[in-house]
């Protein structure tokens, strides 16, 4: 099965983000208006602090393979945390017109993180867009970060749970009310701390 709509989730990593990238080379639709979503990339507008490219094809995660990118036509947005992901698939939806009733979605991302970026999809998105949309998993590169991404996304979950707690589901300012909680209160610094003690 292939779908109209596919988006590559980032990951922090080189050798991460490639599987999940050709996870969703694998399922896009050959059909002239088919979307192929980089999701979480610096581009020319939004970035990382640190970024010193001029667009996407200079993201560390993409220079080696931007050539063959660019045949699909990627539609490149920068996210960067798995809401973000969330919202950015959301408003690239809402800004093409795309119909989930009418076609079909998938979002790819590695074994580790799905669950939780279920769940948050399931937060950013309105029941009837989410029940909608296809999700797929592709394999860590090594056995050590599948270990130290599962004590990690051990942590994140029940966190993440607390964070979201009280927004309604398709809130517009879902991303910004996380944002604070997450970046500026205690439960998101806590978090932080441990994270880096533990891992």
């Amino acid at each position: 099965m292939t779908y109209s709509l596919v988006c590559a989730v980032s990951a922090g990593d080189i050798d991460t983000t490639h599987l999940r990238i050709e996870g969703a080379l694998r399922n896009i639709g050959k059909e002239k208006d088919s979307i192929f979503l980089l999701n979480g990339f610096n581009t020319n507008n939004e970035h990382d602090v640190d970024f010193q490219g001029q667009n996407w094809r200079d993201d560390f995660r993409l220079r080696d393979i931007y050539l063959e990118l660019e045949k699909f036509n990627p539609f490149v947005v920068y996210a960067k945390n798995t809401v973000e992901n969330g919202t950015a698939l959301r408003k690239v939806k809402n800004y093409s017109g795309y119909d989930l009733s009418q076609k079909n979605a998938l979002t790819v991302t590695s074994e580790t993180h799905l669950r939780r970026l279920k769940r948050i999809f399931w937060h950013v998105f309105p029941k009837e867009e989410y029940d909608f949309l296809n999700f797929e998993k592709v394999r860590e590169p090594n056995k050590k970060l599948k270990i130290v991404r599962t004590l990690s996304e051990c942590l994140e979950f029940p966190v993440m749970e607390i964070l979201l707690a009280g927004i309604k589901r398709g809130d517009n300012n879902i991303n910004k009310i996380y944002e604070e909680r997450r970046y500026s209160g205690k439960i998101g610094k806590t978090l932080s701390s441990l994270k880096s003690i533990i891992l």
